[in-house]
């Protein structure tokens, strides 16, 4: 006998169809907003000439693209409350920085710059948490992994078709001595390599989820925009990622040694970061290409470092403070144009002193050393966690140490609309999830919503 369309058999046979295309809808436009949240294209929305290091784009058109590319997060957060929450209390310490960027307005030399500036910051965490809560964790790495391969795919495409915005030239009035080398979609070539360097370790960390015809042109593009970015400091971040995921990949198989492990490179971090004011670090400088002072930013630490010396304990506020810093006489005679310090660490102090600095770097620690360790020690006596969940739990862990490594000399990690920001919000909270659907009843308990354990294991 034939079914009728009206009835509950047929209905119940196409509303899983309907569900599918509905949610392919909103991971494309939550792809979409992930790639303008990244910083994608960033300069031409804010419509900035690099000839006249001015931006002629209206602050309206900015703030509406911006808007836009949060909105999908921040919908998809108000109808997953409960699994939010959930994420958030599992993963508090990945949220200090911004209730940090906030509260900084209490004590800011400027609250309404740290507030304008801060917001977007926080707002990138915010939805970031919203596409998490909504897909779970694996699908959450698909949609990074269409955002990454949309930025290599398109850096590859702008530097070769309209190499004004992909390509560094002579022309430029900032950092024309990279003329020739690529920035690509992201601004600049030193975010372009190192996005491209930790996308490569993150498609080696899931490459076996990700189809192979699928998984060498991406890997290829991301090699290409490495290179052609020629950024020594990528090359950096590529080499120690991917020798960190290995070599904690197979620690992890020995048990406590993964904690030894994470131990040495967090101290080794730390010892490079104190060595960078003494002469000891010379020759490594000179072996990767630098020079002894780090192309002037030596200098530049030290007077964002003596300009803070009435202000060690809670800092300036959150942009304000550099900010406040950059205009004294003394720093405009040595530094024109220097939006930050160049290093995040210093950008940490300056904005939220040593009280900030020591929680933050805490936080990073709970995530390499406890967090990150303890689930993937509980996934290696767990029967049902595949290699993907083992090894994205050790690309956590690996993340961290890149964010540490990355940050002695950039700021990427204070910078609002740019990918490591974009990506630390939105890998390291999925990576907290639990892994087994036993684990979701353990974690969760009965607050939590019962969608969240089918996400989990659906994504």
């Amino acid at each position: 006998m034939a079914i009728e369309k009206n009835a509950p058999e047929f209905r119940s046979r196409q509303k899983p169809h309907a569900l599918q295309f509905i949610r392919s809808y909103v991971a494309l436009l939550a792809t979409f907003g992930l790639f303008i949240t990244f910083g994608a294209y960033r300069n031409v929305i804010v419509g900035y000439d690099y000839a006249t290091d001015e931006a002629s784009g209206s602050i309206i058109t900015q703030a509406i693209v911006l808007s836009g590319s949060f909105l999908v997060g921040f919908a998809l957060l108000a109808t997953n409350l409960v699994n939010a929450a959930t994420i958030f209390r599992r993963a508090a310490p990945l949220y200090v920085l911004p209730l940090f960027v906030l509260a900084s307005a209490l004590w800011s030399t400027d609250p309404s710059t740290t507030l304008a500036r801060g917001v977007i910051l926080v707002a990138v965490y915010v939805s970031s948490l919203g596409v998490v809560s909504y897909f779970g964790r694996k699908a959450t790495y698909s949609i990074f992994t269409w955002v990454g391969g949309g930025i290599v795919v398109l850096s590859i495409f702008t530097a070769l078709v309209f190499p004004s915005i992909g390509v560094h030239q002579t022309s430029d009035a900032v950092q024309s001595v990279h003329a020739g080398e690529w920035r690509g979609v992201l601004g600049h070539r030193t975010g372009l390599g190192q996005f491209s360097a930790i996308f490569i370790v993150f498609l080696v960390a899931l490459r076996r989820q990700i189809s192979g015809v699928w998984l060498l042109p991406l890997l290829c593009s991301a090699l290409t925009c490495l290179y052609m970015a020629q950024s020594t400091g990528a090359f950096l971040t590529c080499g120690l990622g991917l020798a960190a995921f290995f070599l904690l990949g197979g620690a992890a198989r020995l048990g406590a040694l993964l904690f030894k492990t994470t131990s040495t490179a967090l101290l080794a971090l730390v010892w490079s970061v104190a060595a960078l004011t003494t002469s000891t670090n010379i020759s490594l400088l000179n072996l990767i290409g630098k020079t002894s002072d780090l192309t002037g930013r030596t200098a530049l630490w030290q007077l964002v470092r003596q300009s803070l010396e009435n202000n060690w304990v809670f800092g300036l506020g959150y942009k304000s403070g550099f900010q406040s810093i950059s205009e004294t006489a003394v720093f405009n005679k040595a530094y024109s144009v220097t939006p930050n310090s160049q290093s995040a660490y210093l950008d940490m102090y300056v904005a939220f002193g040593m009280v900030g600095l020591v929680f933050i770097l805490l936080s990073w620690w709970w995530i390499s050393l406890l967090e990150g360790g303890r689930l993937f020690l509980a996934g290696r006596f767990d029967m049902r966690l595949d290699q993907t969940d083992a090894n994205m739990r050790v690309f956590c862990v690996v993340l961290v140490l890149i964010l540490a490594q990355i940050s002695i000399a950039e700021s990427f990690y204070m910078e609002s609309n740019n990918p490591i920001t974009g990506l630390m919000s939105l890998l390291l909270p999925a990576g907290v999830l639990p892994t087994t659907a036993w684990a979701d009843q353990k974690a969760l308990g009965q607050r939590a919503s019962p969608v969240i354990s089918r996400r989990v294991q659906e994504g």
